[in-house]
């Protein structure tokens, strides 16, 4: 039935008979790279014994992002949460900043130094932790 199938069929085996009566092509993986073989079972032994290799695909991480590890793509779901985060904190943080400095713009302010010295450090702070989420966010951004 297999031979008579016109489609594609990837098949595992380590059934040697098989592997020489149904592939067109032997594919070898290793750790950093696909190997194609033409032919059958032995034409693969055949090639691999005169080391007439054709590689595929070199340095799977950086030309497939499906081959990453489970671990790779959640660090990068967890980034990329981090990064949105920090750009609404950013969002926030110069929202504040702006109504800060329109309230100590205030003519009404003027005579009122205490009130007027808690609005400055207030925003004082606000910048603070506003440069503090951009060098998170140029942290983050860089590392993508």
């Amino acid at each position: 039935a297999l031979l008579e199938y016109p489609g594609t069929v990837i098949m595992v085996t380590h059934d040697r008979y098989l592997l020489n009566k149904v592939p067109t092509q032997i594919i070898e993986m290793s750790a950093n790279e696909l190997t194609v073989y033409e032919g059958k079972y032995d034409d693969y032994v055949k090639k691999r014994q005169t080391e007439e290799k054709t590689p595929v695909l070199k340095n799977r991480e950086k030309t497939n992002e499906f081959y990453r590890s489970k671990q790779d793509r959640a660090m990068e779901i967890k980034r990329k949460n981090e990064l949105r985060k920090t750009e609404d904190a950013i969002h926030e943080l110069e929202e504040k900043i702006n109504v800060l400095q329109q309230e100590i713009a205030s003519p009404d302010l003027a005579f009122d130094f205490e009130r007027l010295k808690e609005m400055c450090d207030r925003l004082e702070e606000y910048e603070k932790s506003l440069n503090q989420c951009y060098e998170l966010w140029e942290e983050l951004q860089e590392n993508d």
